[in-house]
């Protein structure tokens, strides 16, 4: 995977925004396993967030040559090709949500790979694209996200994952992702760059990527699937505590599960207080962080 380590050692630095919010409740609790979310959290993420991505026709362009794509010259990008080929994508999003709701999905994930594929193909029937010998779905897609959703390790973030760890508190992550996010997080915390589907330091029975799951936050299946594991660990639900940035994805579904709950508000980028929707306004969370190392003072 050279290719995402070239991509990834290029990325520029970020440093969070201020948001004004001030820590509440730092107090120690009866804290056994530490469960995050990842972007927004772990990473800093530009956009603020893996589902609102800041994409380009440029991006799309590199993406292509780099993963084995050729567009033929008449369907070039200055012809606005590829605007047609992001809205071809994102449409084809929105109509694998639609059938997953309607197969009790309430909240659908999709394999991006895939979604991308189907595109290609289609491409591909209408003559507008050629596959080379050196095609490479995977690439494609982790070379365009990555660059349409730059991130950069949150302040602190190794630093708390070494410590906890240190500690044998168990770690956990519950996140809306895709198959590149794990290869990004064992990049920053560990220099490594492979293909593996788990992140180093953290229980893979403790850890639930979206994408694999076909389901996305605030879907509160995804936290009950790392109770089995929880109880087999002797840890209750209420000695777990989750960390996330965003009052309805993270706060109001992890108190839904009997996690404690501590929100991020560490970057003006990514916190979302979600204070329009019905579902937070009759919760509180336990904790409101600024910074990951407070963790430590919960703890």
């Amino acid at each position: 995977m050279k290719y995402m380590k070239d991509l990834l050692d290029s990325l520029a630095e970020l440093k969070p925004k201020e948001t004004g919010v001030k820590p509440v409740s730092l107090k120690k609790g009866v804290i056994k396993a530490c469960i995050f979310d990842i972007y927004g959290t772990m990473l800093i993420s530009d956009s603020g967030d893996i589902d609102l991505s800041n994409i380009s026709g440029d991006y799309l362009e590199r993406a292509f040559y780099y993963g084995g794509v050729e567009i033929l010259p008449e369907k070039g990008c200055s012809a606005g090709f590829c605007d047609q080929v992001i809205a071809l994508i994102e449409q084809t999003i929105k109509n694998h949500h639609q059938a997953a709701k309607q197969n009790g999905y309430p909240y659908p994930e999709v394999n991006i790979p895939d979604v991308w594929m189907e595109v290609l193909l289609d491409l591909e029937d209408r003559n507008t694209i050629i596959r080379k010998e050196s095609f490479d779905i995977k690439k494609i897609t982790a070379i365009f996200e990555v660059l349409s959703n730059k991130v950069y390790p949150m302040p602190g973030m190794k630093d708390i994952v070494m410590q906890l760890s240190q500690l044998n508190i168990p770690l956990g992550i519950i996140s809306n992702a895709q198959f590149y996010t794990p290869v990004i997080m064992n990049y920053f915390l560990s220099g490594t760059v492979s293909e593996q589907e788990m992140i180093d330091f953290f229980d893979p029975e403790l850890t639930v990527f979206s994408y694999k799951e076909k389901r996305a936050k605030p879907d509160v299946k995804l936290f009950e699937k790392i109770k089995p594991r929880l109880r087999e660990l002797g840890i209750d639900d209420n000695e777990t505590l989750f960390v996330g940035n965003d009052m309805l994805k993270d706060i109001y579904t992890a108190n839904k599960a009997g996690f404690k709950t501590a929100l991020f508000a560490g970057d003006k980028r990514s916190l979302r207080m979600r204070s329009d929707y019905n579902e937070v306004k009759t919760i509180n969370p336990d904790y409101i962080i600024t910074d990951l190392s407070q963790i430590n003072e919960i703890m």
